[in-house]
């Protein structure tokens, strides 16, 4: 496009940037209700929306398709999707940020607690400033690890044309600016995890003094969804950012394994008059285009002969079939009403995750630490539960957990 029309463009663009960022979230065509919502919403005046709409089709930011529809420039589409989700792949550096404002929380609830009784208004006031800081890193979190799945896709669709080096360097260049620094947030030495740690401790101690708890229904509130934050972000984005990275690995594995190979056949191919001497009894065939010499007749006969003769064919084994073992819900799944029985038929458990270990040994692993954390969420009236202090290893296949051991007692009835 001539420089020209480039700037008026580009002028429309950066005027009102808001409207055409809005109507190419609209998935389909465009009708005036649609271009006359996104108007008032961006505060574009009600007598300037005539000319507005007439310009953005001049400038051919507003096209029309085969049936006359309008719809914004898939070009334009294609390029504010690109950098949104360029600014959404910045919160990876948001995340660590927001990860060194924790300590100072951690402090003030920490002083709150030696405090005796401890200032209840100030406490629910710091808890609400760390559940807000939870929820943020929780939230930053998911977006990167979509914008980063994104962000692979489409180095996949758009380097189709590029060569295997430049999709390389490309793959590289996102991985050492989005991904890399994801293995340093989740390394379990990191001191982003150890404040983690830190919170679900004394969130388990604020928990276990029922005296403090039943004052306020919103401490108990605020306590619950500061653990449902620890835990999403303990469990779940740290197994997502694990698998992001090994596929961003396996991704580079396999293209930097692909040039490996192809160059090796680019090599043999320039020197196939000399590979053609070397072999001598070995016949091999490949494309002659660059060559200098072509093979005779009887090269390629002998070749055939010897496929003929089973010479380059290994020796045929038969397929092992292996007939999987059935499985059913009930040995998959830990239910509530299976727990329930468990609690309700021991009346005293005096290490709720050493038993848990014991008895469900069977289960998946992700089913084990549910049902450790199940009476620390589930509020049932006949159930209570006795944090204790003392810190407990537990070895889960190949796994070895810590934690804060806890007694669990059931009751026939609600005490009084």
């Amino acid at each position: 496009m001539p420089p020209h029309r480039l700037k008026p463009l580009l002028t429309t663009v950066a005027e009102h940037i808001d409207l055409i960022v809005q109507l190419s979230h609209i998935e389909g065509t465009l009708s005036m209700a649609d271009i006359l919502h996104a108007c008032d919403e961006t505060g574009v005046p009600p007598e300037a929306r005539e000319a507005l709409c007439k310009r953005l089709a001049a400038q051919r930011i507003l096209v029309q398709d085969m049936a006359d529809e309008l719809r914004v420039n898939p070009a334009l589409t294609a390029f504010l999707n690109h950098y949104e989700r360029l600014g959404q792949l910045v919160s990876a550096t948001f995340l660590a940020e927001q990860f060194q404002h924790l300590p100072r929380v951690i402090t003030s609830i920490r002083q709150l607690q030696q405090q005796s009784p401890p200032d209840l208004f100030q406490l629910v006031t710091v808890l609400d400033h760390l559940n807000t800081q939870l929820h943020t890193i929780r939230q930053a979190a998911e977006e990167h690890h979509q914008a980063c799945m994104r962000l692979l896709g489409d180095l996949r669709r758009n380097d189709q044309h590029h060569t295997l080096g430049q999709r390389i360097e490309h793959l590289q260049q996102a991985q050492r600016r989005y991904i890399d620094p994801l293995a340093e947030l989740i390394a379990p030495q990191t001191n982003a995890m150890a404040q983690i740690h830190d919170i679900q401790h004394f969130i388990a101690q604020l928990a276990a003094n029922t005296t403090l708890t039943q004052q306020s229904h919103e401490l108990q509130r605020l306590l619950r969804h500061i653990l449902e934050h620890v835990q999403s972000i303990e469990q779940r984005t740290l197994r997502q950012f694990g698998e992001l990275i090994d596929t961003a690995r396996t991704i580079l594995a396999s293209l930097v394994s692909e040039k490996s190979r192809k160059d090796a056949v680019a090599f043999a191919l320039g020197h196939l008059d000399a590979s053609w001497e070397l072999l001598q009894g070995v016949t091999i065939v490949a494309p002659q285009r660059r060559s200098r010499r072509m093979s005779s007749l009887e090269s390629y006969g002998a070749f055939f002969q010897d496929v003929l003769a089973k010479r380059y064919l290994p020796n045929p084994r038969p397929l092992q079939r292996y007939t999987p073992e059935p499985a059913t819900h009930a040995s998959m799944l830990l239910t509530t009403a299976q727990l329930r029985t468990m609690v309700e038929q021991a009346s005293h458990i005096a290490s709720w995750p050493t038993f848990i270990a014991e008895h469900c040994q069977a289960y998946p692993l992700h089913e084990q630490i549910k049902a450790m954390t199940w009476p620390l969420l589930r509020n049932e009236p006949q159930m209570h539960y006795t944090a204790s202090t003392r810190r407990i290893r537990i070895a889960i296949q190949q796994y070895t957990l810590e934690l804060n051991d806890f007694a669990v007692d059931w009751h026939n009835r609600r005490p009084t």
